[in-house]
C-alpha cells in the first residue's frame, strides 16, 4: 500500500483508480474558510460600527449632562447674586430710612430748640457697671 489516494489497494500504475482528494475536497473547503473569514470579518465590522455609534451617543449624552449641569450651576448663581443684591438695596433702604428719622427727629428738636446731647463716652468700667444695672436691677 504506497498511498492513501487509490481506491482500491493495488498499485496499477495507470492511475485510472486515483481520486485527487485535494480537488474534490478542497475547492469546498476553501470556500466555507472564505465564507467563514468573510461573516467574522462582515461581524467585526458591524460590532466597530455599534462600538463607535455607543461611543458618539454616550459622548453627546455626557456633554447634555454637562451642559444641564453647568445651565443649572448658573441659574442659582444668579438667584444668589438676585436674592444677595435685594438683600442690599433693602440694607441700603432701612439704613436710609433711619437716617432720616433721625434727621428728621433732631430736626425737631432743633425747632423746639433743644439741641442734640452728644453721647456720654463711658470707660469699659463705668460702660460694665451700667450694663450690670440694667440687667440685674430688682
Amino acid at each position: 500500500m504506497s498511498s492513501g489516494n487509490k481506491t482500491d489497494s493495488s498499485n496499477n500504475g495507470n492511475g485510472a483508480d486515483t481520486i485527487d482528494w485535494q480537488c474534490v475536497t478542497l475547492p469546498d473547503l476553501v470556500k466555507q474558510v472564505d465564507d467563514s473569514l468573510e461573516e467574522v470579518q462582515r461581524k467585526a465590522k458591524e460590532e466597530r460600527k455599534k462600538a463607535k455609534e455607543e461611543a458618539k451617543r454616550v459622548a453627546k449624552e455626557e456633554a447634555r449632562r454637562l451642559a444641564e449641569e453647568d445651565t443649572q450651576k448658573r441659574a442659582e448663581f444668579q438667584a444668589q447674586w438676585q436674592a444677595n443684591s435685594e438683600r442690599k438695596v433693602k440694607e441700603k433702604a432701612e439704613v436710609k430710612a433711619a437716617t432720616e428719622a433721625m434727621r428728621a427727629l433732631i430736626a425737631q428738636k432743633a425747632g423746639q430748640g433743644k439741641k442734640p446731647k452728644p453721647k456720654p463716652k463711658m470707660c469699659g468700667m463705668e460702660l460694665f457697671s451700667s450694663y450690670f444695672l440694667l440687667t440685674y436691677s430688682f
